[in-house]
Parts: C-alpha cells; sequence; structure tokens
C-alpha cells in the first residue's frame, strides 16, 4: 500500500482521513488501503490516475459524511485507471458511486453497495467495468436505477442487483436475533439519524445478504424505485453480461434515458404514466435534447425477475406523429437470459384517449423494443411474466426492426393463466408471444425522399425476420405476429395460441399466427413495368424505362426488397378449449406480395363449437403449399387450406376439410392431396371460382 488509512477509532494508519490520503497521493497513483471499521465522507477523486482504492472486505464501510448525507459517498471526474474494490458503501439518502463525462478505464469490482437513489451513476466514460458487486437499493420514493450508465467500450457484468421490499407503514424492521431497526424507507423516517442508531450495522449487515426470489415470495406493496441497469442514449459497446436483478418497478434491463425536461406531469410512485401529453415548450426541449441512438449492445447470460415493466425495454415509446422521437439501437444481441415473473406493475395512470392513439405504437413484454438493426434474440427464456389478464402482454415486443433473428427461444405463457383469460375486460394493445409491426409512414418517407432526388437505398441480401426453433405458448393474443418488408423466413417452430384477443379486430383474421410481408416480387414489379408500356424490346431500347416521366417511380419499384415468406417445418396450434366460444377467419393468414412457401407443416385446431372458418390462409403473387398436414377436429371450419396465387401450387397435403386453392387456371396445379370430410368440396370451390376474378394471360 502506498498509503494505509483508518478512522482514528477502530483503526490507525498513515492517515485517518481518506480524502487527505487522496489530496497527498503522488501524480503516479498508488494504492490506498482503507483499514476496518467506519470511514464517514463525501470523497471526490479529481484528476486521479492508477490508483486503487482496496478495503478489507465486509470490514471496511464507507459511510457519507454528516453534513452531506445526500450527497455521493464517491464522486470521480476526469479519472484514468482508478479502482475501487472490497468496500462496504452505504448511503440511505443519495448515491454510493458517482462519476462524471470524463473516465477511462475506471473498474468498480467486488463491493458491496447500499443506497437509496442510484448505487452507482456514471454519465460518460470509455472502457468502464462493473463488475462482482452486490447491490441493494431501498424501495423509496426517491430510488432510482441501480447501476446508470452512459459511455463507450463498458462492461457490467456478474453483479447482484436488488430492490429491498419496502413496508409503507412506519413499523421497525427485524435484523437479527428480534433487534429491531427503523424502516429506511418510510417518508416519516429521518434517515440522517439511522446512521447512530445502535443496531444501523446489524441492519446492513441483514440489507447486503437479503436474498429475494422475486415471483416466489409474493410483495405486499407495488415497489416505488426503479431498480435495475440502465444504459444512457448514445452508448456504444456495451456489454451487459451475467447478472442478477430482482425487483424494482421499472425495466430490468433499459435502453435509452430521457433528458431532464422541466414541470413534467408528475407521476404516482411504484406505477409510472403509460400515457401523458407535454406543453409545447417541453416537447421542444425534449426533442432538442433527447438522444435516442444506442450501437453495439450486448446483453447475455442475465436472471431477470420480479420486475415491474418489461425484462428488456426501451425508456419510452413516443408517438412517431407527434414526437418523431424513438430510441433506436444498431446492433443488439440479446442471448441466453432468463426473463421470468416481470411486468408485474403495468401502469395503471393512464389517460385513455392517449392510450388508444398509442395502442398500435407501443408493446409490454418480457422484451419490448422501439427500433432496432441486426438484432438477434437467441437461446432465451421469457416465460409467466405478466399477472392481470385485463392488460396487454407479449413475450418479444418489437416496434420497429431490420435484419432481426429470433432463434431458439423458449417463450411461454406471458399474460394471465389460460383460466382466465376470457373473463373481464381487456385494455387495447398488443398480445403475442412475437409480435413484430412495421410502420408504413416510414417507407412512403422513403419513397417520397427518393422522388425529390435522393439515392433509393439497395436491398443487402439480408433477410428482414430470421424466426427459427422457438417455442412459443401464448395464453392470449396470437403466437406469431409479423408485418415486414422483406424476405422473411419461418422455421422449425411450435407455434401454440391458447385464447383470441377480442380487444384487437387483427384476431378477426387469424388465432395463432398472422404474417403480413409488403416486399414485392420481381414479377410482379414486371408486369407493373411492362403493363404501363415500358416493353423493351432490345437491350438498346433498355434505357427507355430511365428518359420515361415516370423513371422515379420505376427506380423505386425496382429497388424494393422482395417479399418471399419461407414458413417451413413449424407445428402451429389454436387450442380453444380453456376460452368461451370466438370466432376467426382463419387460424394462420399468411399475405404477401411475393412468393409464400408452406411446406411441411402441422396445424391443428383444437376446439368445440368455436368457429375458425380456415385453418391456413395463404395470400401471394405466387404461392405453394406442400407436404402439410392439417387437422380441426370438433372446430367448426369450412376450409383447411384457401390460397390465393397467380401461380399456385398445392400438392401432397393431408386435411380433415376442402382444400381451395384458386388462381388462373393456366398456373394452378393440384395432386396427391388427401381430405379426411370432402363432402361438398367440389362445389364449394366452384362458388368461390364463380365469384373469382380471372386475371387474363397477357397475350
Amino acid at each position: 500500500c502506498t498509503f494505509t488509512v483508518g478512522n482514528g477509532k477502530d483503526s490507525c494508519g498513515d492517515y485517518n482521513d481518506l480524502q487527505a490520503a487522496l489530496d497527498d497521493l503522488p501524480d503516479d497513483g498508488g494504492r490506498i488501503c482503507l483499514l476496518p471499521g467506519e470511514h464517514r465522507g463525501n470523497f471526490r477523486l479529481r484528476g486521479k490516475k492508477n490508483l486503487i482504492i482496496s478495503g478489507c472486505q465486509w470490514r471496511t464501510r464507507v459511510l457519507p459524511g454528516a453534513a452531506e448525507t445526500r450527497g455521493p459517498v464517491f464522486s470521480l471526474e476526469d479519472c484514468h485507471r482508478v479502482i475501487l474494490e472490497y468496500l462496504d458503501i452505504v448511503n440511505l439518502e443519495g448515491i454510493g458511486i458517482q462519476g462524471g463525462t470524463k473516465l477511462s478505464a475506471v473498474e468498480i469490482r467486488s463491493n458491496r453497495i447500499l443506497a437509496g437513489t442510484h448505487a452507482i451513476e456514471v454519465k460518460g466514460g470509455a472502457n468502464l467495468v462493473i463488475r462482482d458487486n452486490r447491490i441493494r437499493l431501498l424501495d423509496s420514493k426517491a430510488s432510482g436505477v441501480a447501476i446508470f450508465l452512459g459511455g463507450r467500450h463498458c462492461c457490467i457484468e456478474h453483479n447482484s442487483i436488488m430492490v429491498l421490499p419496502g413496508k409503507r407503514e412506519k413499523e421497525e424492521i427485524a435484523v437479527k436475533d428480534n433487534r429491531r431497526f427503523p424502516n429506511p424507507s418510510h417518508e416519516c423516517t429521518k434517515v440522517f439519524e439511522l446512521y447512530r442508531h445502535k443496531e444501523f450495522h446489524a441492519y446492513v449487515a441483514y440489507a447486503m445478504e437479503f436474498q429475494y426470489l422475486g415471483g416466489v415470495l409474493p410483495v405486499t406493496e407495488p415497489y416505488r424505485t426503479s431498480g435495475g441497469i440502465q444504459i444512457a442514449g448514445g452508448s456504444e459497446d456495451i456489454r451487459i453480461l451475467g447478472n442478477d436483478i430482482t425487483g424494482g418497478s421499472w425495466n430490468g434491463i433499459t435502453l435509452g434515458h430521457r433528458p431532464e425536461v422541466p414541470e413534467e406531469p408528475e407521476q404516482p410512485y411504484g406505477r409510472p404514466a403509460a400515457t401523458y401529453a407535454m406543453a409545447y415548450e417541453q416537447k421542444s426541449a425534449f426533442q432538442t435534447r433527447f438522444n435516442g441512438r444506442l450501437q453495439n449492445i450486448a446483453i447475455l447470460d442475465n436472471n431477470i425477475h420480479g420486475v415491474g415493466l418489461n425484462g428488456i425495454g426501451v425508456v419510452s415509446f413516443f408517438s412517431l406523429k407527434e414526437m418523431g422521437l424513438m430510441v433506436s439501437v444498431h446492433g443488439l444481441t440479446i442471448g441466453n437470459n432468463r426473463i421470468r415473473n416481470c411486468l408485474a406493475q403495468l401502469p395503471d395512470y393512464v389517460d385513455e384517449g392517449l392510450w388508444l392513439r398509442m395502442s398500435k405504437e407501443m408493446g409490454f413484454g418480457g422484451i419490448a423494443l422501439a427500433d432496432c438493426e441486426n438484432l438477434v434474440i437467441r437461446e432465451n427464456t421469457i416465460e409467466n411474466n405478466g399477472t392481470r389478464h385485463q392488460e396487454p402482454v407479449c413475450g418479444i415486443f418489437l416496434l420497429q426492426g431490420e435484419k432481426v433473428d429470433i432463434s431458439d427461444n423458449r417463450i411461454l405463457n406471458n399474460g394471465c393463466p389460460p383460466a382466465s383469460a376470457a373473463s373481464g375486460a381487456r385494455r387495447q394493445g398488443w398480445r403475442g408471444g412475437i409480435v413484430i409491426t412495421m410502420s408504413l409512414n416510414e417507407w412512403w418517407q422513403g419513397v417520397q425522399e427518393h422522388l425529390q432526388g435522393q439515392e433509393f437505398p439497395l436491398p443487402d441480401g439480408i433477410p428482414a425476420v430470421k424466426i427459427h426453433h422457438n417455442i412459443v405458448t401464448q395464453p392470449v393474443g396470437k403466437a406469431l405476429t409479423l408485418i415486414a418488408f422483406g424476405p422473411v423466413s419461418i422455421v422449425g417452430n411450435h407455434l401454440t395460441s391458447l385464447a383470441m384477443d377480442a380487444s384487437n379486430p387483427m384476431a378477426l383474421l387469424a388465432g395463432a399466427v398472422f404474417v403480413l410481408n409488403l416486399g414485392i416480387s420481381k414479377d410482379l414489379v414486371g408486369a407493373l413495368v411492362l403493363s404501363h408500356g415500358y416493353m423493351p424490346k432490345s437491350l438498346k431500347t433498355m434505357a427507355a424505362v430511365s428518359v420515361t416521366p415516370d423513371k422515379n417511380i420505376v427506380e423505386a419499384l425496382l429497388h424494393l426488397p422482395g417479399g418471399q415468406v419461407l414458413y417451413s417445418d413449424n407445428q402451429t396450434t389454436l387450442n380453444l378449449l380453456t376460452a368461451g366460444l370466438e370466432k376467426s377467419l382463419s387460424s394462420q393468414l399468411l399475405v404477401s406480395l411475393d412468393d409464400v412457401s408452406y411446406i411441411g407443416n402441422q396445424s391443428e385446431c383444437t376446439a368445440l363449437g368455436d368457429e375458425v372458418y380456415v385453418d391456413a390462409g395463404l395470400v401471394g403473387a405466387t404461392v405453394r403449399t406442400c407436404n402439410n398436414r392439417f387437422q380441426s377436429g370438433f372446430t367448426t371450419m369450412l376450409y383447411s387450406l384457401l390460397s390465393f396465387g397467380f401461380m399456385n401450387t398445392t400438392m401432397g397435403n393431408q386435411a380433415t376439410h376442402c382444400l381451395v386453392p384458386l388462381g388462373p387456371s393456366q398456373f394452378l396445379h393440384t395432386a396427391a392431396n388427401a381430405v379426411f370430410v370432402s363432402t361438398n368440396c367440389p362445389d364449394r370451390q366452384k362458388q368461390l371460382e364463380a365469384h373469382y376474378i380471372a386475371v387474363p394471360s397477357r397475350k
């Protein structure tokens, strides 16, 4: 040790005051060893480098000074290569460790932190590491997130983060051997006096060692503090690895942050407002200060349970029309996390009018994201999230995404239990196992910019969405809802829906799976171009297209991505036995302006008296339905398959009810299909064809 520091009572060192030792430290740094005992003060590190502050594990306790009990215990600014380790840091009213915006290579490791506001708050820096800490937050109205971090090339790993369940009554807490300590979370408690309480050290030991399994032991009161980890907007290359996060009223891991805007609407403790409007001045200031972009974020191998909102979510969803803002993450990997028993405190402070307008632009789920590019969600367990059947809950919700890969996840029972799914009114909003929705406004905006002379983005060949080998069981809502703009691959999934969402009109279209792809077939583009007279007769006249008055429109169409839908080797079940009598047009509905390939699937509708008119409805420019099994049992159903395509092939299928493919006769092929209940199938086919408007072939 360069210096040893005691407290003058329990221990004596080279110094008896840590700040004095810091002030006398050589410019090239050193190691300060805090001896066992209680050290009081608010310690400021300015411009320090190559410094280690080390305690005697669990025997060195650092508390705020008596004159500044609400200030941070440690405050770092413009520090380089600083390590804080093996300390017990306690601040019942404020922040444990606070960092400014100019930190680099700072490591906070192997500490125990009990805080009333934030355990660690670092607003900016590079190469920061927060690892192997045990963090406990008091459940008080002044508390925020446990760790707030903004910066580049940072890592948060192997921390235990927990919000201590609070009590609203001013009753004492039994800490050890029936010894009592005043409730520090109560509003009337004079927290600054607790440091002198005879059982203070016993309470700190109790709090540091407290273990609470969220969702197993009931929470008698809703949480008031946010808890969890928050990554600030503008951050890059952040890894969140192997943390255990329990409790809190907000997300387990939050992406993005809200800039401070004066006089925002006050929100009741424990249940944050879901929707509220800002005054013009507030909105303008908010839009100017907001930074919603994050880049290269990895969230791996974390346990998240018992939090009030999403396991992993964004700081807010904003109205694109009113605010024009979105938390966007470019390069996000979420892998091997266990997200359980979250969404226990969904907002009930709601402006119902705004909720209705925002219900399609926001969502709640085990994972709930706004805008992502290059998103990978793989090998996660997302189960038993959501406790009230009135609230909209998803397993995975993504408002808008590009190049999305969702594979090998277990997404189970997110929402209300099936037994109660049909009872009571439900609030409007997205419900489903996997929900990915796109905004058409963004696409039209891109087209309009191109028409004004800007370059149109070229397709890069990467699928818009890949959904492979997931197990999804959804109590209420579809197992899969997907609106895409580009190639889609859905392969090898087990998709089960146990009740339809009566609050969502889209439930009338499909009960288990809904896929809409707005990408367009190149053959269809060619037909559109040729139908407008742009038929080149030779290579020499190909340039005619580029000099026509509508050349921008033609270019835009040619540069649009394809809309191929590959739906293969999936097992899909619509099980309505647990709900009341329900109606839906179909169990699965797949629609594309390009090719739909529906091959090798097993589809089952299990119901007793419920009306599902079509098991699988397929619409595309070209459609191929081959080697599938459709079974419906006692479900009231007319067709096992109803498909339409300008080229339509239906072969080798086995079905309970009629298989009805539609399309121009010269491109309609059926063979080797087997139908169990084939009565009136030919008549039904003719009736549909009589109402079908034939598309004449080009001469």
